[in-house]
């Protein structure tokens, strides 16, 4: 390998270093994870999200916590609603279409747009999930 080349973890050695981690099949693993923090990979997110996967296996399951990245907490009345000059701006709470916050990182998005995954119809504290348990 180059010198100039970064040394890429795959979602075989992602999966090598949980199993390390001791994460092990059949485990309900619930992750927030920063992706600069974990390194270059090779396929990005998509080869955490695998790795996890695999490492927790067809009877564990994978959560993350998602919430709403709808930015609105300014434009609500005393009650919590969003004021009616505002309604027509602010779409509503849709656990299949809403975007995760941003501030829980991009695996979080990753997670809740893998095919399978499901999401708590909570939208100030939801959570998405693979596996199964996701239900």
């Amino acid at each position: 390998m180059s010198d100039n080349v970064p040394p890429f973890k795959t979602r075989a050695s992602l999966r090598a270093d949980l199993a390390r981690l001791g994460v092990r099949p059949g485990d309900v693993v619930m992750v927030h994870a920063a992706m600069s923090k974990v390194g270059p990979l090779l396929n990005g997110p998509d080869a955490l999200v695998g790795a996890l996967l695999d490492a927790v296996g067809p009877d564990g399951s994978l959560m993350v916590y998602t919430d709403w990245d709808s930015v609105h907490d300014d434009l609500l009345d005393e009650d919590g609603r969003v004021l009616p000059e505002w309604r027509d701006h602010v779409p509503g709470f849709d656990a299949s279409t809403s975007r995760a916050t941003r501030m829980n990182g991009v695996i979080a998005e990753f997670v809740r747009t893998t095919p399978g995954a499901r999401r708590s119809g909570n939208p100030g504290a939801s959570m998405a999930a693979l596996g199964r348990l996701a239900d």
